[in-house]
């Protein structure tokens, strides 16, 4: 009875991840990897840190700067990227011809 439950819902996740990916990948569905909006949006999010982060230590070391930034100062721990951070960048796929189509017939 459990396993019933079990499939059903896995059927019903599996829908929802189809009609995602065609709603954002315009029908990408049919390929052998429908996840992959999920690793595409991963991908994103993980730029969006970075950039939040070299944002952050750029507004560090200006401020550092401006307060009297003398002698041999060295990057603090907290200053230095994390394993996570320095792994290579990601760019995203070309997008399909219909992909502003859909939403916004003027393009």
């Amino acid at each position: 009875d459990e396993m019933k439950e079990v499939k059903e819902e896995h059927i019903k996740v599996m829908e929802f991840v189809k009609q995602t990916t065609q709603y954002y990948q315009g029908g990408a569905f049919e390929d052998k990897q429908p996840l992959q909006l999920f690793v595409i949006v991963n991908n994103f999010v993980g730029m969006v840190d970075q950039a939040c982060i070299d944002i952050a230590r750029s507004l560090q070391q200006r401020k550092a700067n401006t307060n009297g930034g003398g002698g041999g100062s060295s990057a603090s721990p907290s200053l230095l990227p994390t394993p996570d951070v320095l792994r290579t960048r990601v760019t995203f796929p070309r997008l399909p011809d219909n992909f502003l189509k859909a939403r916004y017939p003027l393009f």
